[in-house]
């Protein structure tokens, strides 16, 4: 065999040594599963938030809300009094019928989900000066 033939033959040997590299190499990521981090960070996106709006007596806090569609709001009454919460405009309430949640008793609480899209005030019937907005996006 002359010097061309051993050259060849080296090279040949060195391209099997490569293949044989990349070959075992991809089995190994073929057979390791996907980090748990990727599964649970999809997991997160698509569960739905909460926001709570406190009412202390005198008004709603946060007075603007902002949420996602389909995320729970609950409505809690901080006050020492009921109050009754109701959709814009007074004394028709006819703005967002989701928001004509009625009466919350002091000290309790009552939780909704929102699938109207929009900017849509809200009101204490009972003293229909205290309002506040929620915005759906």
């Amino acid at each position: 065999m002359g010097r061309t033939g051993i050259i060849v033959t080296g090279i040949i040997g060195a391209a099997l040594v490569v293949a044989a590299i990349i070959a075992f190499g991809q089995k190994d990521e073929e057979a390791t599963p996907p980090p748990a981090a990727n599964t649970s960070s999809t997991a997160l996106q698509s569960e739905t938030a909460t926001t709570t709006i406190t009412y202390n007596g005198s008004s709603f806090s946060p007075n603007q809300a902002t949420v996602k569609k389909g995320d729970t709001v609950v409505f809690k009454n901080d006050s020492s009094q009921a109050i009754q919460i109701q959709s814009n405009p007074h004394p028709i309430h006819s703005d967002m019928p989701e928001l004509n949640i009625g009466l919350i008793e002091a000290g309790q609480s009552q939780s909704i989900t929102l699938s109207s899209i929009g900017s849509w005030g809200y009101h204490n019937h009972l003293n229909p000066t205290q309002t506040a907005t929620i915005i759906i996006r």
